[in-house]
């Protein structure tokens, strides 16, 4: 799978049914939750993963790429 492949799906992932589109205010609103406000009025945002839904987890790759180590909670399809 190249490069152009990956861009492909990835940008396909906008038209899948369970995608929602948000307008940027409500964005921001929901994302101000997650943040941490800094000394100079700015939010700083630490990305990681917490909680992890396999049904959720979107693969963009070859089967290289799945993890198979889930945990049974996270319902692997390995």
């Amino acid at each position: 799978m190249g490069h152009k492949d990956v861009l492909s799906a990835v940008e396909g992932l906008c038209n899948q049914p369970n995608a929602i589109h948000l307008k940027s205010e409500e964005s921001r609103r929901m994302a101000k939750g997650f943040g941490t406000r800094n000394l100079f009025w700015n939010y700083n945002f630490i990305p990681t993963v917490k909680n992890r839904i396999a049904g959720l987890m979107v693969y963009v790759g070859s089967q290289k790429v799945i993890e198979c180590n889930l945990n049974q909670r996270e319902n692997s399809k390995c």
